[in-house]
């Protein structure tokens, strides 16, 4: 880029101001102020009709606009992060094109560092059908999948609702385990299909990696809860009035307690011999492993993950935990059933 010289005048009390500020940088100031004039004061388009420009110019371009919601919801916003989530979806390096959209955004005088304003354009994004060509490539790739990703596609169903907006891969991979008894990183596998965003957390207390979820995957989720894309229809009433007869399942739901039960990552095998010996729980940890597998298979519980936390101010530190939890599908079923009693 070349540059250009300029003469500006300025009245003489100006003057004397600015020169009893040597330390700063006089040139770079009046730079910004033009570049602010052209892009925001002589440009009087509203950020909306930039935005939807912007939008309009990426809308027969799915890498330009993929990358850019996945720039847009990757929290904290680190472009690591995003790139990292980009060389799986794509499978290739993306730091030529996330150059190319942040000098469209300039460009556009769109200034994503404004928290409302990457707000509103990622719900400009959202509402307005640009993700459609998104959710369309998304679908194809899990019509392609192998059947050992779509177990893995499917269990990331059980973990999604209307109140979750990340989940910790710890807690998908250990459950996919379970399942399958494969060590295969699922988190991983579902990011390269697209349905999960990866990034990294990190403040005083916490350090941790997880996976946000798009938009588009709730709505594909909720196709394959109804039964669409994998025919995978778990839980069934049918399965749950049959797995509660089971008087060793009820043993474990009384381990429970209630709909979720933590148990440190550290020391788990010996903290769950110890509380289903103190309830008088006559469950032997391998039938406890195998009625485990069973509730997973049936799609009725999953296990979470918390993070450890460290000291920070006046909140003490927490080890990682384990979260077993029955999945809302599941809930829903079991209520019904106890009240049909």
């Amino acid at each position: 880029m070349g540059w250009a010289r300029i003469t500006v005048r300025i009245p003489d009390d100006l003057k004397w101001k600015m020169d009893k500020h040597p330390e700063i940088n006089w040139s770079a100031v009046i730079r910004k102020l033009l570049e602010k004039y052209i892009n925001y004061e002589l440009n009087a388009k509203s950020i909306d009709t930039r935005i939807m420009e912007l939008l309009d110019s990426y809308k027969n371009d799915i890498e330009k606009l993929w990358m850019l919601h996945i720039y847009l919801t990757v929290l904290p916003w680190k472009k690591s992060d995003v790139l990292k989530t980009a060389k799986l979806i794509f499978n290739k390096d993306m730091t030529d094109v996330l150059e190319e959209i942040e000098k469209d955004l300039n460009h556009y005088g769109i200034n994503v560092e404004d928290y409302q304003i990457r707000k509103e354009l990622k719900e400009i994004i959202d509402s307005f059908g640009y993700l459609d060509k998104i959710y369309l490539e998304v679908i194809d790739r899990i019509k392609k999948a192998p059947e050992d990703i779509k177990k893995g596609i499917w269990l990331l169903t059980l973990y999604i609702n209307e109140n979750v907006v990340w989940i910790h891969p710890e807690g998908l991979n250990r459950t996919y385990k379970i399942l399958t008894g494969s060590d295969m990183n699922i988190t991983t596998e579902l990011v390269k299909l697209g349905l999960l965003y990866k990034g990294i957390y990190s403040s005083r207390a916490y350090f941790f990696e997880y996976c946000e979820i798009p938009e588009y995957t709730y709505d594909i989720a909720f196709e394959i809860s109804k039964g669409n894309l994998l025919y995978i229809e778990k839980p069934s009433r049918y399965a749950i009035e049959k797995l509660l007869k089971d008087e060793k399942i009820q043993m474990f739901f009384k381990w429970m307690g209630r709909t979720y039960k933590y148990i440190e990552v550290y020391g788990e095998e010996s903290i769950i011999k110890k509380e289903l010996e103190e309830k008088g729980l006559k469950l032997s940890f391998e039938e406890f492993n195998d009625i485990l597998k069973k509730l997973i298979e049936e799609g009725v519980l999953i296990i979470d993950y918390s993070p450890s936390r460290s000291r920070a101010g006046r909140r003490s530190s927490r080890p990682a935990e384990w979260e077993y939890k029955i999945t809302n599908d599941a809930l829903n079923y079991i209520g019904s059933i106890v009240f049909d009693l």
